[in-house]
């Protein structure tokens, strides 16, 4: 289940870097599972409206290449929103396009949350670094 959204967010509370500490899938029956079994990240907000994400997971060894997600955005907070406007991604039909994750804060903690899919959506928990 989704975190509930708390107060809007501002983009001085994004600022800075946040290392990825739980990467989870959540199957349209509400299952949970991890997403991968090793996995590693960081996402760094800049002032100027810019993003980096780079994820790193295990992946089968004749396609490593599969084990990276990357992507620099322009992102923009909707309320608990992030509209992250793709410019450059590992996954290349992601460029061009508009990713969004609902955010919940909490302390030091941050939750991402995709939107829905067929497969059902992922959850990820950043900690301020």
């Amino acid at each position: 289940m989704a975190k509930r959204p708390g107060p809007a967010l501002d983009r001085e509370r994004l600022i800075g870097g946040w290392r990825l500490v739980a990467y989870d899938h959540i199957d349209v029956a509400g299952r949970r599972r991890p997403a991968a079994a090793w996995f590693e990240g960081l996402v760094v907000f800049e002032p100027g409206g810019f993003l980096t994400v780079v994820i790193n997971r295990d992946a089968p060894s004749d396609r490593p290449q599969d084990g990276t997600i990357a992507y620099g955005a322009r992102y923009e907070l909707v309320g608990n929103t992030i509209r992250n406007e793709v410019r450059v991604a590992s996954v290349r039909h992601w460029i061009g396009t508009v990713l969004e994750r609902t955010a919940v804060l909490e302390g030091d903690r941050i939750t991402f949350t995709t939107a829905p899919s067929e497969s059902g959506h992922y959850e990820l928990v950043w900690e301020r670094l």
